[in-house]
Protein backbone atom coordinates (compact mmCIF):
# COMPACT_ATOMS: atom_id res chain seq x y z
CA UNK A 1 0.00 0.00 0.00
CA UNK A 2 1.12 3.55 -0.78
CA UNK A 3 1.98 6.10 1.79
CA UNK A 4 -0.20 9.19 2.21
CA UNK A 5 1.97 12.18 1.31
CA UNK A 6 2.15 15.03 3.83
CA UNK A 7 0.78 18.22 2.12
CA UNK A 8 2.68 21.28 3.05
CA UNK A 9 1.61 23.94 5.90
CA UNK A 10 -0.40 26.58 4.14
CA UNK A 11 1.94 29.83 3.67
CA UNK A 12 0.20 32.85 5.72
CA UNK A 13 -0.01 35.76 3.44
CA UNK A 14 -1.33 39.37 4.42
CA UNK A 15 -4.42 40.75 2.36
CA UNK A 16 -4.03 44.38 2.07
CA UNK A 17 -7.70 45.14 0.57
CA UNK A 18 -8.14 42.01 -1.99
CA UNK A 19 -6.50 38.61 -2.37
CA UNK A 20 -7.13 37.19 -5.74
CA UNK A 21 -3.73 36.78 -7.58
CA UNK A 22 -1.45 34.04 -6.49
CA UNK A 23 1.78 36.00 -4.54
CA UNK A 24 3.75 33.26 -5.66
CA UNK A 25 3.42 32.73 -9.56
CA UNK A 26 0.84 35.71 -10.06
CA UNK A 27 -2.08 33.35 -11.68
CA UNK A 28 -4.63 36.03 -11.40
CA UNK A 29 -7.93 34.36 -11.98
CA UNK A 30 -8.39 33.41 -8.23
CA UNK A 31 -8.01 30.37 -5.51
CA UNK A 32 -9.40 26.87 -5.09
CA UNK A 33 -10.45 26.60 -1.47
CA UNK A 34 -9.59 23.49 0.77
CA UNK A 35 -10.16 22.31 3.91
CA UNK A 36 -8.26 20.71 6.63
CA UNK A 37 -9.55 18.67 9.83
CA UNK A 38 -8.43 19.64 13.17
CA UNK A 39 -10.13 18.26 15.87
CA UNK A 40 -14.02 19.27 15.54
CA UNK A 41 -12.96 22.07 13.27
CA UNK A 42 -12.60 22.44 9.60
CA UNK A 43 -9.86 24.77 8.78
CA UNK A 44 -9.99 26.29 5.06
CA UNK A 45 -7.37 27.72 3.46
CA UNK A 46 -6.54 28.27 -0.31
CA UNK A 47 -5.03 26.57 -3.27
CA UNK A 48 -3.44 28.26 -6.26
CA UNK A 49 -4.68 26.67 -9.40
CA UNK A 50 -1.86 27.07 -11.36
CA UNK A 51 1.21 26.72 -8.95
CA UNK A 52 -0.79 24.36 -6.00
CA UNK A 53 0.81 26.28 -3.56
CA UNK A 54 -1.16 27.08 -0.34
CA UNK A 55 -2.55 30.23 1.71
CA UNK A 56 -3.59 30.94 4.92
CA UNK A 57 -5.10 34.15 5.33
CA UNK A 58 -5.67 34.31 9.02
CA UNK A 59 -7.97 32.28 11.47
CA UNK A 60 -11.00 30.86 8.94
CA UNK A 61 -12.45 27.80 10.46
CA UNK A 62 -15.94 26.23 10.83
CA UNK A 63 -17.04 23.57 12.97
CA UNK A 64 -17.81 19.79 11.55
CA UNK A 65 -21.12 19.73 13.02
CA UNK A 66 -20.19 16.52 14.84
CA UNK A 67 -21.52 16.76 19.00
CA UNK A 68 -18.97 16.80 21.16
CA UNK A 69 -17.55 13.91 22.69
CA UNK A 70 -19.58 12.14 26.00
CA UNK A 71 -18.46 14.11 29.20
CA UNK A 72 -19.64 12.42 32.29
CA UNK A 73 -19.36 15.50 34.83
CA UNK A 74 -21.02 17.91 32.21
CA UNK A 75 -23.94 14.80 31.10
CA UNK A 76 -24.35 13.06 34.28
CA UNK A 77 -24.59 15.97 36.23
CA UNK A 78 -27.49 16.78 38.25
CA UNK A 79 -30.09 19.77 37.38
CA UNK A 80 -29.58 22.11 39.93
CA UNK A 81 -32.13 24.94 37.77
CA UNK A 82 -34.77 23.46 39.71
CA UNK A 83 -36.33 27.14 40.48
CA UNK A 84 -36.18 27.94 36.84
CA UNK A 85 -37.12 24.87 35.75
CA UNK A 86 -40.55 25.15 37.87
CA UNK A 87 -41.18 28.69 36.53
CA UNK A 88 -40.83 27.82 33.28
CA UNK A 89 -43.32 25.00 33.22
CA UNK A 90 -45.37 27.60 35.29
CA UNK A 91 -45.59 30.24 32.40
CA UNK A 92 -45.99 27.36 29.80
CA UNK A 93 -48.71 25.84 32.12
CA UNK A 94 -50.85 28.71 32.11
CA UNK A 95 -50.42 30.07 28.88
CA UNK A 96 -53.99 30.85 26.97
CA UNK A 97 -53.11 29.09 24.23
CA UNK A 98 -55.32 25.95 23.06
Amino acid sequence: MREKEKTPSPENVRVEEELSSCPRCGYETGFHVAFRRRVRDLVVFLVCPSCSTRFSAGEWNFPTGEPRPYDPEIDDAPCDCRALCTSFYFILSSSDDP
